[in-house]
């Protein structure tokens, strides 16, 4: 089993079969990086919950023929254009791995590791998995549409989700109700969506309104501003004020003032006041 493949052992799970093969009392055999996976015990099913709730998120799982326990798992994402895309893969025995890769070719799935930069010397070998290996650099970005967040980071404050988006949910123990993601780890509650690299003109500026470019995002005080668009004034953020140009510089002044008497009667007379009750 170890050395040929079969097909007929994979089957693709969802819901809260992601939650009944993720602990490890479901795992045939507890060695290997499936044994000792982060997500594997009671107290993690909180969190797996987060992928059985959400629709675009399934799991390959890999089993002994007639045995209801896995040999290995890997998250399966269905992108917001369709792809289906395999994440990392845990094993109880590495030479499992290649099985997975295979399955993954014949089935049409992207392998996220195809995308991923790898971060050291020597050729990149896909069936080495670790976060050691690699850099969080894709030479794409896949997105996947989320239709359940956890309502501890939607009620969080703005600049905490904005820094979901930014700094990558890696986290064994996360405060949030969120799994150790591995590559899908970037969260824009923004969206509804998950990430593997940094989305563009997402999230808005708390004075303007206005979508703020990743590279122009300011945050303080628990908001995001768009660092073009507002002046640290005491302390406190205001939006800079517009500025018109005139486009008319070259019309010579006889010119000016008579289009200025064509439209004088289409402007309403205003009479401004200043403080010391002068009129002007």
């Amino acid at each position: 089993m170890l050395n040929s493949y079969d097909p007929e052992l994979f089957e693709i799970v969802s819901g809260e079969k992601i939650e009944y093969y993720y602990h490890y009392n479901n795992y045939f055999k507890n060695s290997g990086e499936l044994g000792s996976s982060c997500m594997r015990n009671d107290a993690n099913q909180s969190q797996i919950r987060f992928y059985a709730l959400n629709n675009n998120v399934s799991l390959i799982v890999m089993k002994p023929r007639g045995i209801n326990s896995i040999l290995g798992r890997a998250l399966l994402w269905t992108t917001t254009d369709g792809t289906k895309v395999m994440d990392r893969i845990y094993v109880c025995d590495t030479k499992l791995i290649s099985l997975f890769h295979r399955y993954a070719s014949e089935n049409g799935f992207v392998n996220i590791y195809n995308h991923r930069k790898w971060g050291t010397s020597g050729n990149k070998d896909i069936t080495k998995m670790s976060p050691s290996y690699w850099e969080n650099k894709y030479d794409k970005n896949f997105i996947v549409d989320l239709n359940y967040i956890p309502s501890k980071v939607t009620s969080a404050s703005y600049k905490l989700q904005y820094d979901l988006h930014i700094s990558r949910q890696t986290s064994i123990n996360s405060s949030y109700g969120l799994p150790y993601l591995d590559n899908f780890n970037l969260l824009n509650s923004e969206t509804s969506q998950l990430s593997v690299s940094t989305l563009k003109d997402t999230f808005k500026c708390s004075l303007s309104g206005k979508f703020v470019n990743q590279d122009n995002v300011l945050y303080s005080s628990e908001q995001v501003y768009d660092i073009n668009s507002v002046r640290n004034i005491n302390g406190s953020y205001q939006l800079l004020p517009d500025i018109v140009s005139l486009d008319d510089d070259d019309l010579e002044e006889d010119e000016w003032l008579e289009e200025l008497d064509e439209t004088e009667e289409q402007v309403p007379e205003i009479t401004m006041t200043n403080n010391n009750n002068n009129d002007f």
